[in-house]
């Protein structure tokens, strides 16, 4: 059975310091079936450039800044998976966050899963953690 797409998409807007890192950690998922969407939300810092550097590994789009709602909007007109995940430009993902919010789908049957936050510094050094409490069967 072919595992089901996973379209992550990044709303980007003046992130140059953090961007390439957000890309990194959804390009090193464990889940293979994955698509990444950058959308560049009118960056007038050195973003853009980023993105680009990673070429035909990542969809990448730009266009003026109408704010991130609207960044993921056109993001989410982009996808092709049958999941998405949002990730902001200034957050990784540890590499089996999709598989592990997958297992959690499938155990549950659901429609939607979410996980704890690992909560780090500007070098990515831990500093805390948010947990949130499990439930099954709750309407979003």
């Amino acid at each position: 059975m072919t595992e089901p797409l996973v379209s992550i998409i990044i709303p980007c807007w003046n992130a140059e310091a953090f961007v390439g890192e957000a890309i990194d950690s959804a390009l090193a998922q464990t889940y293979r079936n994955a698509e990444v969407i950058v959308i560049d939300d009118g960056s007038t810092d050195g973003s853009l450039e980023v993105i680009k550097s990673y070429g035909d590994r990542i969809r990448w789009e730009t266009g003026p800044n109408r704010g991130a709602p609207a960044a993921r909007n056109r993001g989410l007109a982009l996808a092709a998976g049958a999941y998405v995940l949002f990730l902001d430009a200034d957050d990784l993902l540890l590499p089996p966050a999709i598989q592990a919010l997958f297992a959690a789908l499938i155990e549950g049957r659901g429609d939607a899963s979410y996980g704890n936050v690992q909560l780090v510094d500007a070098d990515t050094k831990y500093i805390g953690e948010r947990r949130y409490p499990a439930c099954a069967g709750d309407t979003i």
